[in-house]
């Protein structure tokens, strides 16, 4: 009998749902053997649209048991890999991320984050809720018409979903659309639409489980013009809820049609941005124009190299990289929250002048230039997993490692504080061959950087002659 059929057994006895179950396999190998077999045959490193192949599982085995789970209440799966070779994750994880679990890869376990990791998962301070029903109503001429998440739908509540387990570091997201052709100004002359989302959930507190019921109504504004809406924008859920539609077309329509698509997207965004800036001359455009037309905005002044970036990220490089690399990271994004999908992308780069002043530059440009530029003489890199202490031979006078008292220590401490993920901390000079961490984030190689603006540039100037 598996796992999970004795659960059942159990709460069959019971006559009760079970309250809140973690189990945490560790994977050194493919399974070979019994229910849930993989074949090996998919371990070559696949190019183009053969990586969408790739992330789709080779059965549905563990995603029926993961349904199975959700029947049971509160038990979910944690996966956590231990090896460099391959075990098919994309078949593996459903069963992990459909029941609010995590998939953790290790493919070097003698520098892995492991412990500290496992013991983020069940940290104190992180909210663990079990059981979770989540109901959406929204307000008039707004309807539900997709959910970006790994929830299960409700067979018999529309816009009613369940998950075994949930924890604080979850974020979810829904795609609203309007329920018909009128504008809501037409249904809201004088009040907001509204979004209210009711999550009841089991959790552990005071010595025994308690069911909660939580309500929130989050009522919008309602722009008149392109141009307000454009100021107002949050580049960083923009941003997270893009990715999520990428990778939902990356498994629907292939890698390079998903490629396509953002490319576009960065196109119509620009080409909207000069229609209400009224910078409609088509014939002096090139990219470095594109690019301070559309930060003339200030939250999206970063959008162009943020969508620059995660073309060239595993998610969506057309590179070959390890299948099950890939696979993990479509997990990892599922419910990443905005600032650490915009981190585990676009890294920040803080620059130091010294041990103890704060950092004379933040979100530094991803390329030597800006670095040397810069006037600092340490750098601290992050890119959500990691956090690397560069010291040029400038810093060469200063103390190495940083000391406990240093800036430089208090910021790695605040970074690592309330993360679902803890990084690795890396602290190394530009002789050390551990320096490869640090500019492994330096994706902004300026050339290529500007030549991809330019195509963006050339679009959006056909885009405004045929407007």
């Amino acid at each position: 009998k598996s796992l999970i059929d004795l659960l059942e057994e159990h709460s069959a006895a019971s006559n009760s749902k079970l309250p809140q179950v973690h189990v945490i396999s560790f994977l050194a190998h493919i399974p070979s053997a019994g229910m849930g077999i993989c074949s090996s045959a998919r371990a070559v490193h696949p190019r183009g649209d053969a990586i969408s192949l790739a992330l789709q599982p080779q059965h549905n085995f563990y995603v029926e048991q993961a349904d199975r789970c959700v029947a049971l209440g509160g038990v979910g799966f944690h996966l956590i890999v231990l090896n460099s070779k391959f075990v098919d994750l994309a078949t593996l994880q459903p069963l992990a991320t459909k029941t609010g679990g995590r998939v953790m890869l290790y493919p070097h376990i003698d520098n892995s984050r492991m412990i500290q990791d496992i013991r983020v998962l069940f940290a104190s301070n992180i909210v663990l809720a079990s059981d979770v029903i989540l109901r959406i109503r929204v307000s008039a001429d707004l309807l539900v018409s997709e959910t970006l998440a790994n929830l299960h739908e409700d067979p018999t509540y529309e816009n009613m979903y369940r998950m075994p387990l949930m924890s604080s570091h979850d974020y979810f997201t829904f795609d609203l659309n309007h329920s018909s052709s009128r504008g809501l100004m037409d249904f809201y002359p004088d009040i907001r639409p509204s979004v209210q989302m009711a999550c009841a959930f089991t959790c552990f507190a005071g010595g025994r489980f308690h069911r909660v019921l939580k309500v929130s109504t989050i009522g919008f504004e309602v722009e008149q013009t392109p141009s307000r809406l454009l100021d107002q924008a949050n580049s960083s859920v923009a941003f997270a809820i893009l990715t999520r539609k990428i990778m939902r077309e990356t498994l629907n329509l292939g890698l390079s049609h998903a490629r396509l698509l953002l490319f576009d997207w960065l196109v119509n965004l620009s080409t909207c941005v000069f229609k209400s800036s009224g910078v409609v001359d088509p014939a002096a455009f090139n990219g470095a124009l594109v690019e301070r037309v559309v930060g003339g905005y200030r939250h999206l002044i970063v959008v162009p190299r943020l969508v620059w970036a995660l073309l060239r990220h595993p998610l969506f490089s057309e590179t070959s990289i390890h299948p099950d690399e890939r696979a993990h990271y479509f997990s990892l994004f599922r419910t990443l929250g905005p600032e650490d999908v915009k981190l585990s992308v676009h890294p920040r780069i803080d620059g130091f002048v010294g041990l103890a002043e704060p950092p004379i530059t933040t979100w530094l440009p991803l390329n030597k230039k800006a670095l040397q530029e810069s006037g600092a003489s340490i750098f601290v890199a992050d890119n959500f997993k990691q956090l690397v202490v560069l010291y040029t031979e400038q810093a060469r006078l200063l103390a190495y490692p940083p000391p406990e008292n240093s800036k430089i220590h208090e910021l790695i401490t605040s970074r690592s504080i309330g993360r679902s993920v803890f990084p690795r901390v890396i602290i190394t000079h530009n002789s050390d061959p551990d320096s490869r961490h640090f500019y492994a984030c330096l994706s902004e190689q300026e050339n290529a950087f500007n030549a991809f603006m330019d195509s963006v540039a050339t679009d959006v100037a056909a885009l405004l002659r045929k407007a």
